[in-house]
């Protein structure tokens, strides 16, 4: 069975056909009201939450019965890197892709949320502000717009206006939408194989099409909405490996040469740039320390 195969099966048992339809039916909307909810089937109080949150908003929530990775890692052996909360998250993401990509409206965004998510925002109209300044700045070429993130490279991030951002390479798919003509894109170059893909997490994925220039993609700044963490254990890592999530932006970690290195703007050559200039540096430092030693000695 193929990629696509596999990706219409989790489709066909992670929705019911009556709230696909429905989203199959909205084809006028620049952004499809009836927005993906990914939740497991144990997780009703994270379902029921999220499903609040996002009427209040004025959205339809749709659930998407989340893929249980421990049951498919045999089946998924090239994934052997990824735990079996992040096979099950990118499983769960590209069935949805594969329903956007089969959308009729190319140019329709498709609303993906995960069941954690929490939000500042309260009524319909504090939402559909943002919505509309949204709209006064959304260019046919923007694939993806986060509307929430973490360990963005905030600093290389490109204004737009209205708190929207063009995006340097974000992280984390809590609350996203998708372009449906990406969405097919993608999948036509694979899906599951798509090297932007291949092996890793979802929103390493993305990163890489974003950070490649393959998409154009916006974020808000600050998020429209963020991970619950304190109280909600997370499937995909533990103890305070999951905190990062709280993180919009990368370099609001500790300074150390590591995360140094991580905040270069994107690009192989900013990277490999700096790291010549350390080098040329710790040499002069040397040199200069080496001189000073043998003037003190004479």
């Amino acid at each position: 069975m193929d990629s696509a195969s596999y990706l219409q099966t989790f489709l066909r048992s992670g929705t019911d056909n009556v709230s696909l339809s429905a989203y199959f039916e909205e084809v006028d909307a620049t952004f499809n009201p009836k927005a993906f909810v990914i939740s497991r089937a144990k997780d009703g109080d994270r379902w029921d939450h999220a499903f609040s949150l996002l009427s209040e908003l004025g959205m339809q929530p749709l659930k998407f019965l989340a893929v249980e990775g421990a049951a498919e890692q045999q089946r998924f052996n090239g994934y052997s890197k990824l735990n079996p909360g992040e096979l099950g998250c990118l499983l769960s993401h590209m069935s949805i892709l594969q329903a956007a990509a089969l959308h009729s409206n190319p140019n329709q965004y498709t609303l993906v949320f995960e069941d954690d998510i929490i939000s500042t925002l309260r009524g319909e109209a504090s939402y559909r502000t943002h919505f509309d300044a949204l709209k006064r700045h959304l260019m046919p070429e923007i694939r993806m717009v986060y509307q929430g993130k973490c360990l963005e490279q905030c600093l290389c991030m490109e204004p737009v206006g209205d708190g929207l951002f063009k995006a340097s390479q974000p992280s984390c798919t809590h609350a996203y939408m998708i372009k449906n003509s990406a969405a097919r894109e993608i999948m036509v170059a694979g899906g599951l194989q798509h090297s932007a893909f291949l092996g890793l997490p979802i929103d390493q994925g993305y990163r890489n099409l974003i950070q490649s220039k393959q998409f154009s993609a916006l974020v808000f700044h600050p998020a429209l909405f963020f991970q619950e963490v304190m109280q909600q254990a997370s499937a995909l890592r533990e103890g305070s490996a999951q905190m990062y999530n709280y993180l919009e932006c990368v370099e609001m970690q500790k300074s150390s040469m590591h995360h140094f290195f991580q905040t270069a703007c994107s690009s192989p050559v900013s990277a490999t740039a700096l790291v010549l200039f350390t080098v040329a540096v710790l040499c002069v430092l040397f040199f200069a320390f080496r001189r000073r030693s043998a003037t003190t000695r004479k």
